[in-house]
């Protein structure tokens, strides 16, 4: 799998040209200094370490202690993040599962890669669930090709083998555990099922914070009031007697979701009191612990495989995160910062310890990244890809660069962030376009369109710019994802989708 030179840099040309990617950084293994007016490279090790991606499912960053969460939900994960290199201004392209983690493995933007959760059609018609292109060319499939052994145990719900996502992958294991049980399989592989003579990449993935909550009720102690006796209370103590006795049961997740929880949640346009959401919060919170005590767990038993940062770098990070009605709504479906901002924590050999950086950084980076440090010379690299190589030895934040988010439904939102601005439009809704300052407003609460209308017009000829690249980029590079309708799913595949929450049986037209 060789790729032209020139072809690579006329990516990194374009990414340049629409303002996505900033300045592209070369990747040419000899460090001689600067080509064609990019950065220099990084320096990196001189022998291949293992990657090891953990990704935390629904995780947004403030949420966590390291990003300044007050509640004690994350110690492992924090003391963790002291000796790391924390990105501390990270967003995901999507608010969905699908759509970022495609940007993730292939780094494209959602509107080019096109695979969003699913796609709603007409009246009556059964939605699409679209998958990636078999022309894109993943992280995992070059990893795969340079010689690693390459590994996905993920945690079910919309990361499926006919979505695209195993392509590169030689094991795929996908099924909703929890992430205790998603550590023991990422341990198991490493004990008994790699090749011991190759660097490994694994991606770990857990959807331990997702919807339903249903932690343990030593975590919800933690952070709930134990006087709350209100119906949310009731939904999760039935929800997890439910779930403990649901071996077996077609969607039990789906079907948790909606007999339990959806119930004692405020209908559509309504706010929960205080008190129900407080406890809602806390639900959230003691999943977070739950989820940390694995990472804690998986991060011990690496070290006694002598898997540590010296030979592996371990990236931390989320695909979204998770909104409690600051903007109106509950879930993943719009791209305000409740979804949008997302930990990013790196350790391992060539990487800074203790240092916390301002710059920001996106899940498109991670790929040329990720390649960048397992030494994949620049002919090896997929001329499709728009993301950054990031510098995980240097304390310098580079300049700004334009930061793009996306949700598709129920509503098209699109997110354009410059800087401290951010633009929140909404193509086709007939909403007016936000704008909001995080350096005086970080909550995205108050909305300062009316008065920076210069601004927003400034930035039109890069949005549209952005756009026609966009669908360009699809075009020479053969991205269109696949389409595959409900009707074309296995029965295993719609239960797994049914479990997660992302589709209402409902509405799939008598299926």
């Amino acid at each position: 799998m060789k790729f032209p030179r020139a072809r690579i840099l006329t990516a990194l040309t374009l990414c340049s040209a629409i303002n996505a990617c900033g300045d592209a950084t070369t990747i040419d293994s000899d460090r001689s200094g600067d080509d064609a007016g990019m950065m220099a490279a990084p320096l990196r090790s001189e022998t291949p370490p293992n990657l090891l991606v953990f990704l935390i499912d629904t995780q947004r960053a403030d949420y966590l202690g390291a990003y300044g969460h007050a509640a004690p939900t994350s110690p492992e994960l924090d003391s963790y993040a002291q000796e790391s290199l924390v990105f501390e201004r990270a967003y995901a392209p999507a608010s969905s599962t699908s759509p970022s983690h495609a940007s993730l493995f292939t780094s494209t933007h959602p509107r080019i890669h096109g695979v969003w959760n699913r796609v709603p059609r007409g009246e009556g018609e059964d939605p699409i669930f679209p998958a990636l292109s078999p022309k894109a060319i993943t992280l995992a499939e070059v990893l795969n090709e340079a010689g690693y052994d390459t590994a996905a145990i993920c945690d079910g719900g919309n990361l499926q083998e006919n979505r695209g996502f195993a392509q590169g992958f030689s094991v795929w294991d996908s099924k909703f555990s929890g992430a205790e049980n998603r550590v023991d399989r990422a341990l198991r592989w490493l004990d008994t099922e790699r090749d011991a003579d190759l660097p490994f990449f694994l991606f770990l993935h857990t959807y331990q914070v997702h919807t339903p909550y249903l932690p343990e009720e030593q975590y919800v102690e933690q952070f709930a009031d134990p006087n709350y006796r209100g119906p949310l209370r009731e939904a999760w103590q039935r929800a997890s007697s439910f779930w403990a006795s649901s071996s077996g049961v077609r969607g039990a997740i789906r079907k948790i979701q909606g007999d339990f929880y959806k119930p004692a949640l405020p209908a559509e346009g309504e706010a929960p009191n205080a008190e129900d959401l407080a406890f809602l919060k806390a639900l959230y919170q003691a999943e977070i612990k739950q989820m940390d005590t694995a990472f804690g767990r998986l991060v011990d038993e690496l070290a006694a495989r002598g898997i540590t940062p010296d030979n592996t770098l371990i990236l931390i990070t989320s695909d979204h995160g998770e909104e409690f009605w600051e903007h109106g709504q509950y879930g993943h479906h719009q791209i305000y910062d409740t979804t949008a901002h997302i930990p990013f924590i790196v350790r391992g050999p060539g990487t800074l310890s203790g240092v916390r950086r301002s710059d920001p950084v996106d899940l498109l980076d991670v790929m040329p990244t990720l390649l960048y440090w397992a030494g994949i010379e620049v002919d090896y690299l997929p001329p499709s890809m728009l993301g950054r190589v990031l510098d995980f030895g240097s304390k310098d934040a580079p300049g700004n660069y334009t930061v793009v988010g996306e949700s598709n439904w129920p509503e098209h939102q699109w997110s354009w962030r410059v800087g401290d601005r951010k633009a929140m439009l909404f193509p086709g809704s007939g909403r007016a376009t936000e704008v909001y300052d995080f350096a005086q407003d970080p909550g995205e609460q108050d909305d300062l369109a009316a008065r920076q209308a210069s601004w927003v017009e400034s930035v039109q000829p890069d949005l549209q710019a952005w756009a026609e690249h966009a669908v360009q980029w699809q075009s020479d590079h053969q991205l269109a994802p696949g389409v595959r309708d409900w009707n074309k799913l296995t029965q295993a595949e719609r239960d797994a989708l049914i479990g997660m929450g992302y589709v209402d049986p409902e509405e799939i037209d008598g299926n």
